[in-house]
């Protein structure tokens, strides 16, 4: 679907023959709406609907053309983004409409359109998605000009204040940082606040085991709730196969053959025939 780009004056539905209206930019695409200001204000008298320009102002002709001017700025853009074979993207046209990385451009906005374009898998893709949550619940990186070394500080609080263990939150930070690296690559962000600010990796937990005595216990346990049953046979699986749980998750009838499992996984798992 190609970007609809329109002209539109009193939005809000304000303007008198005393007070001025703003005229926008309507951008159309995806079921998303982007208004972009033009900058030009006019009172309801000083505006022609039906050619979509301004009239009977000394500033007229200026008017006019500044506005032709961005809407071709626009569509330009539209496109060399077909032939490029580029996706329509809302943040790229503020940078191009600006020139520059504009201050007021919405992290959030850009970090879910990077996230809709990276081939990754679901569960990887639900766990960068609560990372945006976090961003958008935290309310203190709403611009590209927010992301600064203090407000980043704010964040490593604000994720420790939320349960998260040291661990967790070096997660959440490296993850913040690539979606800040691909800004810069972009020429929304200069440098990352992350280029001079340390955070702690934090230590991982001992892991608890289970004993050969315990893990037969619970092949011994037997019931007549199935949902349980299979949550026994899948534990029981990982822990003979040696296969983690995302492994699992993925795992279909079509990669077991008899007396062997097919598997990338680097233990090369065979089970033989009994």
């Amino acid at each position: 679907m190609k970007p609809n780009v329109r002209i539109v004056y009193d939005r809000k539905k304000q303007a008198t023959h005393s007070i001025p209206a703003l005229v926008q930019i309507e951008v159309y695409y995806n079921r998303k709406k982007k208004y972009i200001s033009t900058g030009v204000k006019v009172t309801i008298d000083k505006w022609d609907d039906a050619n979509k320009r301004t009239k009977g102002t000394n500033n007229d002709s200026n008017n006019n053309y500044h506005i032709n001017n961005l809407v071709r700025k626009i569509e330009d853009f539209i496109i060399d983004c077909e032939r490029k074979g580029e996706e329509f993207s809302f943040t790229a046209l503020d940078l191009t409409i600006s020139g520059n990385a504009s201050s007021s451009t919405p992290f959030l906005e850009y970090m879910l359109e990077r996230l809709g374009k990276r081939k990754i898998e679901k569960g990887t893709a639900k766990t960068l998605m609560c990372l945006c949550n976090h961003v958008e619940k935290f309310g203190r990186l709403k611009t590209f000009a927010d992301l600064t070394q203090t407000n980043i500080k704010e964040f490593d609080y604000y994720l420790s204040q939320c349960g998260m263990s040291p661990v967790t939150v070096a997660k959440r930070h490296k993850q913040l940082g690539s979606f800040i690296n691909e800004a810069i690559i972009d020429g929304f962000v200069k440098t990352s606040p992350y280029a001079t600010l340390k955070v702690q990796k934090g230590k991982s937990k001992e892991p608890i085991f289970l004993l050969e005595n315990e893990i037969q216990m619970i092949a011994n346990f037997e019931t007549e709730n199935r949902t349980i049953q299979k949550v026994k046979d899948v534990f029981l699986f990982q822990c003979f196969s040696g296969l983690a749980y995302s492994d699992v998750r993925k795992f279909t009838k079509d990669d077991a053959v008899i007396g062997k499992i097919k598997t990338t996984h680097r233990s090369g798992l065979y089970f033989p025939k009994t």
